[in-house]
């Protein structure tokens, strides 16, 4: 007696059974989380440190070199990465994968503070961060209001929104792009202060001397006590401005003598753009251990409340939410499931030609995919789209076993057999085939469950779902399949449509049988033809490129823009001008830009031709290639303009057929008007000066700065 007998003979527990698979599947489905790829602990620890005015050679010899000498002793670091510019030094730690994101911030905050005594006395404290390294973050928001400065939102935001959204689950940090924070800005001018024989260290010594936090404590007796308080800080651009630097006698050199203080932006450096419009940017970036749908998820629950609070004019829009995409591959993987699955069952139909065969391989199908959710559960796993993939891959090996439980038992019938015997006899045939089969296809993915590093965690979870789904489908086909198959399968014989599908599988096969019979009939023929499938094979593997995952188009173009080192210098408000023409690419863009460093836009899936270069692409006319006719440097403007109608070069008034005014590079000295003899040179008939006015000419743009001239 086989395990089969006992579900064949009792239908309520193979019922039971089923219902139990499915039970327990909806318990994982709702307790799974649902991600983009497998969780993957990558851990990014950044240890940036300031040292004002230290040059870039100074802070890569004394600061940088020291803390990364010292970081890269710390256990569980895979590399690190320097970087040294104008006062300031950024030292990145790659950790390994599988590292404890909070050992290993303890691990570096460790090794940095044991360094810290060899740092030089002006450098400030090194700020230490947690995080996945990502260069862009989560979630983008575009805070406005035209009625505050950017300094008054800037403040707002510090103040009081990112405390607010730190606070939420699964956010490592709220960052504000383009903040415009208050700072007493003090602009030395270098002409003034040589005249009175001080320098920029002096100027910065009389401000921290005289601007200090003091706190001189109380004083009491044996009835009052009171606070001592000391005004010891400066608060307006007036009282930074009487401010001595210093003094010889009766003379004393103040502040506002060789500076202009004002109370402004901290830097201007970074200008952020919202169509157009100026804002303020914030950035959420996940933690490590974070699912970022749910992050996303919990920033879009507190958005609400959040709106509510704001200030009278003040508006948060969402800009870029990172996992509309992961929503949307999630979403088109599952529709290819219920695809895959009916596809399945039409080929099933087609080829059994019985809706009664068909209705054992279906159950199956849901049996082994809703199933292998509760076994992901136990191994707390997720759903991603490795494991969706999966999926789609088992829907195609899970009904392999049915439909062989099926084939087995109509052989059996149509020998006679009653449907129950022909079960019984059927899987004492095929239960240990089953088996095998089975293990067979589970000992295949399972080694990649053992493999490591970035691979092994992103298809370790791949392999599981695979796995899970052929051990289920092997359980359904030993259990519930021979017990439908005992009370669904009748004795009969073929219908017309049975009859025309095996009589078109009958020619099919003859037709086989005589072309492999022609085939073994040269074998030396069919042997070179195999021999060149695997070397084409083999070449156009070695040239097809490699890639972790496919490229995949997410919606968002982001491009980073550096502004160049040698004249003519260009100024941020400048970059981000350019950076603005970049919507004309595509004009139902959303741009979303940071200047001078970077600039992001939304582009829509309908949007076609987008240029490489990006946001900084022009829509200005291109230069001329000929020299200027006024001997103009090419910087000086020389470009076409029709702003207004040319002035003929010869005859000095409008002229309306610019294009035949075009002096000849041999004749280019008689364009210095007057000439030699005190006469402007008089046009000839048909040259290719002035010509004889005519209408079937027809108007082309032109400038006079311009010589060669573009006819349409």
């Amino acid at each position: 007696m086989s395990l089969s007998d006992v579900f064949i003979k009792r239908p309520v527990a193979s019922t039971v059974l089923g219902l139990l698979i499915i039970l327990l599947g909806l318990q994982g489905l709702f307790s799974l989380q649902t991600r983009q790829y497998p969780e993957v602990d990558e851990t990014v620890i950044t240890v940036t440190t300031v040292y004002p005015g230290a040059s870039a050679e100074l802070i890569q010899g004394f600061v940088t070199s020291p803390i990364a000498a010292a970081v890269a002793t710390a256990e569980g670091v895979d590399y690190v990465t320097t970087q040294s510019r104008p006062s300031a030094s950024v030292v990145t730690v790659q950790m390994q994968l599988g590292e404890d994101p909070d050992i290993a911030l303890t691990e570096v905050m460790s090794k940095v503070q044991q360094v810290r005594s060899q740092l030089p006395s002006e450098v400030e404290d090194p700020v230490i961060v947690k995080g996945t390294g990502q260069t862009f973050a989560t979630m983008y928001l575009g805070v406005q209001n035209p009625s505050m400065t950017p300094e008054q939102i800037t403040e707002y935001i510090e103040r009081v929104m990112v405390p607010r959204m730190s606070t939420i689950d699964g956010v490592a940090e709220a960052q504000v792009l383009g903040a415009a924070s208050y700072a007493m800005r003090v602009w030395v001018d270098p002409v003034r202060l040589a005249g009175q024989g001080l320098t920029a260290s002096d100027v910065a010594s009389a401000i921290n001397g005289a601007n200090f936090l003091a706190a001189p404590g109380s004083t009491r007796n044996d009835f009052v006590a009171y606070s001592i308080t000391m005004d010891s800080t400066l608060q307006t651009p007036e009282a930074f401005g009487l401010l001595p630097i210093s003094g010889s006698g009766d003379e004393v050199v103040r502040l506002h003598d060789v500076a202009r203080i004002e109370l402004a932006a901290e830097s201007t450096d970074t200008i952020v753009n919202f169509n157009g419009e100026p804002g303020t940017f914030i950035g959420i970036f996940p933690t490590p251990a974070a699912n970022p749908l749910d992050t996303s998820a919990n920033i879009l629950a507190e958005l609400p409340a959040i709106q509510d609070s704001l200030p009278e004019g003040m508006t948060v829009t969402l800009l870029y939410d990172a996992t509309e995409q992961i929503a949307a591959s999630i979403e088109e993987v599952l529709r290819t499931i219920i695809e895959a699955t009916l596809i399945v069952a039409l080929i099933i139909l087609l080829f059994l030609g019985s809706i009664r065969s068909v209705m054992m391989p279906l159950v199956a199908i849901p049996l082994s995919l809703v199933g292998v959710l509760f076994i992901l559960f136990l191994m707390g796993y997720s759903i991603n789209l490795l494991t969706l993939l999966a999926m789609v891959l088992a829907i195609g090996l899970v009904v392999d076993d049915a439909i062989i439980v099926v084939e087995n038992v109509q052989r059996h019938i149509d020998e006679g057999e009653s449907p129950m015997q022909a079960a019984f006899s059927s899987m004492r045939e095929l239960s240990t085939a089953i088996i095998a089969m089975m293990l067979t296809l589970i000992a295949v993915f399972l080694p990649l469950f053992f493999t490591g590093g970035l691979t092994g965690a992103l298809f370790r979870e791949f392999a599981v779902t695979l796995a899970g789904a052929v051990f289920l489908s092997g359980v359904v086909a030993l259990t519930i399949s021979p017990m439908m198959a005992a009370r669904l399968l009748r004795k009969g014989g073929e219908n017309r449509f049975q009859k025309r599908l095996n009589s078109g599988f009958g020619r099919f096969e003859g037709w086989y049988e005589r072309r492999l019979s022609s085939s073994l009939d040269f074998l030396p023929v069919t042997a070179l033809v195999v021999i060149v499938l695997m070397g084409v094979t083999g070449y156009l593997f070695t040239k097809t490129s490699a890639e972790l995952a496919p490229e995949e188009d997410s919606g968002a173009l982001f491009s980073f823009v550096t502004r160049p080192a040698t004249p003519p210098p260009t100024t941020p408000s400048a970059m981000s001008t350019r950076c603005a023409q970049g919507p004309r690419i595509c004009p139902n863009s959303t741009q979303i830009s940071r200047s001078p460093v970077s600039a992001a836009r939304q582009i829509p899936r309908s949007c076609s031709g987008l240029s490489t270069t990006g946001p900084t692409a022009s829509a200005r006319r291109p230069r001329s290639r000929a020299t200027c006719r006024r001997g103009w440097p090419r910087s000086r403007g020389c470009r076409p303009s029709s702003s207004r109608r040319p002035r003929c070069p010869v005859r000095g008034a409008a002229c309306r057929f610019p294009s035949s005014c075009n002096p000849p590079a041999t004749r280019r000295r008689s364009t210095r008007w007057p000439n030699r003899s005190g006469r402007r040179p008089k046009p000839r008939a048909g040259s290719s000066w002035c010509r004889t006015r005519s209408t079937s000419r027809p108007r082309s743009w032109w400038s006079t700065s311009t010589a060669t001239v573009p006819r349409r």
